[in-house]
């Protein structure tokens, strides 16, 4: 059990301890508790009303008239008591408390006579009585005051509390608290009834008029201190007022996060400023959108900077393929779910990249090559294979993986990669039902071998095959995304006749319809159509919505409705396919809508809405596939038919999805109505759209950045990981926005600097055991002759161009080391004929040489060791500890006995190999990229790597 603490300032009860009593809902009530607390505790005036209600008072801060005469704490109490004294008498000291006591009398009649004392006691105030049950006649004839009974009755009063400075503690102590009520004999029946109804009104909810809730504050910033964070506090709790916490308390999380993250860095200095998680991670979204924008709002505001902000980019772990510790958090989160909510799809798609090799210092690789995870190839990457889970009945979503392939991945893979996730998945606590994704090849023929093995293990079974795929034993059925088979039935339609329900449908009918609505002006039957939407040379045809548009009820109700005429308005006739061919777009329309519905486009009187057990859509789903099974496409374009000079009736991979769609609908509802006992769901969370949202806000991200590479897909997706994927959603974006929130806390994912070798990189370095340097030197062996002559050709220049990167790299040590020992062993006494270019290059205004000039052992030293990194990368750059292959192959080879002194040997030759592995890694690199961007032709390239001949004199 979670242990909690009473909120006032200095206070170290906890439940354990003490009995504590949570904050009031009512906000009239809660702002009294407020202008007791703050003073106590000035962090409370910041918080919003979610974030006070979680808070706590303890019974110590509360006086006997707060509680009813079994120890139950009265709704409409307050704390009172805050200080030792206080706390010790059980009765509030301060004449502040008192004050706000005599603010309770509003509601009480003034008394005719003055009440007076005698004997040894203290008159305390009725104020807090109200919350006694009404005093019948009868008790208040026979009231007992000071010990005396009186027969005259007059009408009661309440006293204010005695001065507290007149009456020393040990009196205090010593001395019973009664309650003084003066009786007489003068009162009258109506003025006891009166006094009745006082008590009765009390016991209800107090209504706090204005003036009183600004005497609360007022009189709650004078119980101040002297200290500047006190006065601070003061001034934050003035501007504070009523109206403000109302509205601040309905402001979403971020916006109350930035306001607070300003209040609290008034008056500290730029450095001095520290920043919560939350508040660093609203700060990374912001300058991932845009880091122009974020450079702008830090001259308004204090924001974290941008290296605050990288470091904490680089804490999250996320690395190619599965990711354990993900899985593992899923399955933490998961655990109290009910079933409803573990119910989801696997959405898996593939997004361009552009090739391209960056070297990663901190985990020792070249990113940019063909990466399954599990096994790395010598290809370049172009593709990222993405999964993503989505719930099925509730609103969230969490990528989980990610894989670099190119071109497209193969049917093997695919298929292999499938069955690991499933297995990951099932194994998490999720209960995955359905498989998403699009028409391309590989995933139909990976999901045709995945069904084909199903059915065969059923049948050697005996079982019955309902169509799904079984894989880790989950049984999983198959939804080709429906925006994409919509965009391919109107791709076909385009270039190809439909036959539907035995007659002709042609595109032609929708484009003379659309020019004949043209002519109608601002009258027009359907102005949303556009010739973006018609005109095959201008169709944007990765639009979803240009497809839905086009292929819309209303157009159908265009195309029937111009069928009943001869002629257009145009002049033109109206050919015979006219009406066909609006049935076929009002198919079209009704089957998209039937498995598109989402709770935000609900429409009434159309299949776009919530299945329920006795919807219309089974039905129309049954008669869908019936339907569909017969149509077929006239192709009479294709490269067969022109050749044949014949004309093919076919049936399009479309077809065949929308079929398989429609049955794992009707098969994902009934499993959803019977055996998890559902009552509704909507089929419009079956799809792509998260998926495809995600691939749009990596493209935007930072920058405008169509085709990313591998480098900054991945720094994308951590950045969208961390934000919770937030982001904006352009109009213009091919598919609806999805609202759902992952469900991966990404603190959970942050990793101390000591744990950054858990991410999924080898342990050990993962190279060829047979690879060494000898293999390098008979992959040398292999080069042509006409390759070695042009080499010995321009020898002399790549000599002298060698010579400078080589005191280049002497400065760099003689930097580090700063020994003249160390500088004899690599240094040139004498410049020779190989340092021309290095003379050339000096600055001639400078007195003294600036540059380094490399002895010839240093310079052949050099010259062996960039050989054998760029002919080692040219085999094996794909490895994972690149480097630390290089380093153990050039450590085992070659000799550097002879590099620095004595006591600088072991630090000038460390510090010589990681300089030159970093500098020719990064240079191996940026030639391929140069290759892969066209820049250089790769013969002219080629040359800039082959081993030099030997050194001239």
């Amino acid at each position: 059990m979670n242990v909690r603490k009473c909120c006032v300032g200095n206070c170290q009860s906890t439940n354990r301890t003490h009995r504590l009593f949570l904050l009031p809902k009512d906000d009239n009530l809660r702002d009294l508790w407020l202008s007791f607390l703050i003073p106590t505790n000035i962090e409370l005036s910041g918080l919003s009303k979610n974030q006070l209600l979680s808070k706590r008072v303890c019974q110590n801060h509360f006086d006997r008239y707060q509680f009813d005469s079994v120890g139950n704490r009265l709704r409409h109490g307050y704390p009172c008591l805050f200080s030792d004294k206080e706390i010790s008498f059980g009765i509030p000291l301060s004449s502040t408390v008192g004050d706000h006591l005599s603010d309770h009398n509003y509601f009480l009649s003034s008394a005719p006579e003055s009440h007076t004392v005698s004997g040894s006691y203290i008159e305390v105030d009725d104020d807090h009585n109200y919350h006694l049950p009404i005093v019948p006649e009868s008790a208040i004839a026979e009231a007992t005051v000071q010990g005396h009974c009186s027969k005259d009755v007059e009408p009661m009063e309440t006293e204010p509390t005695a001065p507290m400075d007149t009456t020393s503690s040990d009196q205090i102590l010593q001395t019973p608290v009664v309650t003084k009520t003066k009786v007489t004999a003068r009162t009258s029946r109506r003025n006891i009834l009166f006094a009745k109804k006082c008590y009765s009104e009390t016991t209800k909810k107090v209504s706090f008029c204005s003036c009183f809730v600004k005497k609360m504050k007022k009189q709650a910033l004078s119980v101040k201190n002297k200290s500047f964070n006190e006065r601070l506090a003061g001034a934050k709790t003035l501007s504070q007022d009523n109206s403000f916490l109302l509205s601040f308390g309905k402001m979403n999380k971020h916006a109350q996060n930035f306001i607070m993250m300003q209040l609290k860095s008034v008056d500290k200095k730029k450095k001095g400023v520290r920043f919560t998680h939350d508040e660093k991670l609203l700060a990374l979204t912001l300058m991932k959108e845009s880091p122009k924008g974020y450079r702008l709002l830090q001259k308004i505001f204090k924001l974290p900077s941008k290296r605050t902000l990288n470091r904490l980019a680089e804490m999250i772990t996320f690395g190619v393929g599965i990711n354990n510790n993900i899985f593992q958090l899923i399955e933490r989160r998961a655990m109290n779910w009910d079933i409803k909510r573990k119910l989801c799809s696997i959405v898996f798609d593939e997004v361009a990249l552009t090739p391209h090799l960056t070297y990663i210092e901190s985990k020792d690789e070249i990113r940019g090559f063909k990466d399954l995870g599990s096994q790395t190839f010598f290809n370049y990457a172009d593709h990222a294979l993405v999964f993503m889970l989505r719930g099925l009945c509730s609103n969230w979503k969490q990528p989980i993986c990610y894989y670099f392939c190119e071109g497209t991945t193969s049917t093997i893979e695919v298929k292999r990669i499938v069955q690991e996730v499933v297995a990951k998945v099932a194994n998490s606590g999720l209960l995955p039902i359905a498989l998403v994704c699009d028409q391309g090849t590989t995933f139909r023929s990976a999901l045709k071998g995945l069904r084909e093995d199903t059915e065969q293990r059923r049948i050697l079974k005996g079982e019955h095959n309902d169509g799904t795929i079984e894989v880790s034993g989950q049984r999983l059925s198959v939804v080709f995304d429906p925006p994409h088979l919509l965009k391919g039935l109107r791709n076909n339609l385009l270039n190809k006749n439909m036959i539907f329900n035995g007659s002709i449908a042609t595109w032609d009918d929708i484009l003379i319809v659309y020019k004949a609505d043209c002519q109608l002006g601002h009258t027009r039957m359907n102005k949303k159509l556009t010739d973006h939407h018609i005109i095959s040379s201008k169709i944007k045809k990765m639009k979803v919505s240009v497809a839905a548009q086009a292929l819309s009820e209303q157009t159908s109700a265009m195309l029937k409705y111009t069928a009943l005429f001869d002629t257009t308005v145009g002049g033109e006739k109206v050919s015979a396919t006219m009406k066909t061919t609006g049935d076929a777009v009002e198919f079209i329309d009704k089957l998209f809508d039937s498995v598109n519905g989402t709770k935000r486009n609900t429409k009434k009187g159309k299949l776009r809405g919530p299945v329920k057990p006795n919807s219309k859509h089974f039905e129309f789903w049954r008669e869908a596939i019936n339907t569909i099974k017969n149509i077929r496409f006239v192709d009479s374009a294709s490269k067969r038919a022109k050749n044949n000079k014949k004309e093919y009736h076919v049936r399009v991979p479309s077809l065949d999805g929308w079929v398989m769609t429609l049955k794992s609908f009707e098969r994902i509802a009934n499993l959803l109505f019977t055996k998890y006992d559902l009552k509704y769901f909507y089929p419009g969370l079956i799809n792509q759209d998260p998926l495809e949202n995600f691939f749009g806000r990596i493209r935007a991200i930072n920058y405008r950045n169509v085709n990313p590479d591998s480098y900054t897909f991945v720094n994308a997706f951590k950045s969208l990981l961390i934000s919770n994927v937030m982001g904006p959603h352009s109009i213009y974006s091919n598919c609806e926005d999805d609202d759902g929130q992952t469900i991966i806390d990404f603190y959970n994912l942050l990793k101390s600097r000591e744990e950054e070798n858990k991410e999924n990189i080898p342990s050990t370095t993962n190279v060829p055991s047979n690879t060494t340097i000898s293999d390098v030197n008979e992959y040398d062996k292999n080069i042509s002759q006409e390759t070695l002559r042009v080499t010995a050709v321009n020898e002399r220049v790549r000599v002298h161009s060698s010579a400078y990167t080589a005191g280049y790299i002497c400065r760099k040590i003689n930097k580090k080391i700063n020994c003249q020992e160390c500088q004899k062993t690599f240094v040139a006494e004498v410049q020779e004929n190989f340092h021309k270019w290095i003379m050339y290059r000096e600055y001639k205004l400078l007195k003294n040489s600036n540059l380094a000039y490399p002895s010839k052992r240093f310079l052949i030293l050099y010259r062996d060791i960039a050989n054998l990194i760029h002919l080692y990368l040219n085999q094996y750059a794909h490895i994972k500890s690149i480097g630390k292959s290089i380093k153990r192959e050039i450590l085992h080879k070659l000799k550097f006995d002879w590099l620095g002194c004595s006591k600088h040997k072991t630090n000038a030759r460390e510090y010589f190999i990681n300089l030159i592995l970093r500098l020719h890694i990064h240079n191996w690199c940026n030639i391929i990229n140069k290759i892969l961007r066209g820049d250089v032709e790769e013969k002219y390239i080629l040359k800039m790597s082959i081993a030099q001949i030997k050194i001239p004199e």
